[in-house]
């Protein structure tokens, strides 16, 4: 059978060999979901440094000249409430985080006994 190059290209090398070599496909599958999880975890840090250094109940400077412009104020209401927003998302992302190490623990734990 001939193979295009239109078929190489819907099917990558690691796809052709999957059915060939089952331990090393999960064997890299599983390294690259870690690497992923990696990323996301040194991601999730940083934005935790973020986060944790802003004060959701800090003053709002007055400028020298008199009370804040009430768009202004507007306008750091709803930075803050982004803000709260983003410190939700984070608990929520650090949650799942947290399962897809269990998981992936896990599936190795699997693949090790075999």
């Amino acid at each position: 059978q001939k193979i295009s190059v239109d078929w190489l290209r819907a099917f990558p090398f690691s796809e052709c060999i999957r059915p060939l070599a089952p331990k090393y496909s999960w064997q890299t599958n599983t390294y690259l979901a870690h690497k992923t999880r990696v990323r996301v975890e040194r991601k999730l840090r940083s934005l935790e440094g973020l986060l944790k250094n802003i004060d959701p109940n800090g003053s709002v400077h007055l400028s020298p000249a008199g009370p804040e412009i009430p768009a202004k104020t507007a306008a750091v209401a709803d930075s803050m409430e982004q803000i709260q927003q983003l410190q939700s998302q984070y608990i929520h992302y650090q949650g799942r985080l947290m399962d897809l190490t269990r998981r992936l623990a896990w599936i190795e734990h699997i693949e090790n006994n075999k």
